[in-house]
């Protein structure tokens, strides 16, 4: 049996790619690779809970004109909302409310893609709807561009889904 021992966690870190080095000797010297003393457990610090980017988060780019509803957690307006992350889903989530109302159609594209087609169209008012879910991404960094085309539409929050840990790598 191998014992495993935490040399080291972080907590508390912001969903984002990091890089994790060591040293299995101490600074004494090197250990060649693949021997006993390498590394043989790594657990991404990502555990794969959901979160939210609200839509006063400083890092959702805006184009066009967009206003705060007086609710203080909701932004609508037209042009575009752009977003870039790393994790394995995205999510759109706003409200659907009456044409008569200001509220259309659009569109939402992950890094370039074809456009789907999304509504904000509902009557009665819909609060908390989800607007667009993404497929399953693969690994790396993604970028969301949710583009409203006829009228105006809405963000409450994009809730991102991170990569799913990584259990076990490198050597035995």
């Amino acid at each position: 049996d191998n014992a495993y021992s935490s040399l080291v966690s972080f907590t508390n870190l912001e969903s984002a790619s990091y890089t994790a080095s060591y040293n299995a000797n101490g600074g004494t010297g090197t250990v060649p690779a693949p021997q006993t003393g390498a590394l043989n457990y790594f657990t991404d610090l990502q555990d794969g809970t959901p979160y939210k980017v609200e839509e006063n988060d400083p890092r959702l780019t805006y184009t066009g004109t967009w206003t705060t509803q007086s609710n203080g957690v909701t932004k609508y307006g037209s042009g575009t909302i752009s977003h870039t992350f790393s994790g394995a889903q995205v999510e759109l989530i706003g409200y659907r409310a009456p044409t008569s109302w200001g509220y259309g159609t659009g569109t939402v594209t992950i890094d370039g893609g074809t456009p789907t087609a999304v509504t904000w169209v509902a009557d009665p008012i819909i609060v908390g709807q989800s607007i667009y879910k993404s497929p399953v991404l693969s690994a790396g960094t993604h970028t969301i561009v949710i583009t409203t085309q006829v009228k105006s539409g809405t963000i409450d929050y994009l809730e991102i889904t991170p990569l799913q840990p990584l259990t076990k790598a490198g050597y035995t």
